[in-house]
């Protein structure tokens, strides 16, 4: 077990050369949250991030997801159900909550300045 409950990569055997492929991330995502449903049932239940939500996060924001994110999204909604360590993975409407009181600020901001 690492030390602190950190992660520890092997760096042994057959080391991994170049990014990972669209469709080994899918199979990422779709383990990380297998295994997450399975640990967590009473949230398995709350299903995918609507498409239009995701691409309202993107429009609004003027920015793409990493693919990684945006396939997570697609298999959940954040919510509690995904954890790394202390970070829970936040909802999409909690982002956009999040990104909307930032650009509110650095307007308040540049009118100050």
């Amino acid at each position: 077990m690492p030390p602190h409950g950190g992660v520890v990569v092997a760096q042994e055997g057959n080391r991994r050369k170049g990014e990972m492929s669209p469709a080994e991330i899918r199979q990422c995502v779709t383990d990380i949250v297998a295994w997450f449903e399975r640990k967590n049932r009473e949230k398995a239940d709350e299903g995918a991030t609507p498409e239009a939500e995701i691409a309202a996060f993107v429009r609004e924001n003027r920015m793409q997801l990493p693919i990684a994110l945006e396939e997570l999204y697609n298999k959940v909604c954040g919510g509690g159900l995904v954890w790394f360590e202390d970070k829970q993975l936040l909802s999409i409407q909690r982002a956009t909550k999040m990104m909307s009181e930032i650009k509110e600020k650095n307007k308040i901001i540049s009118i100050l300045c």
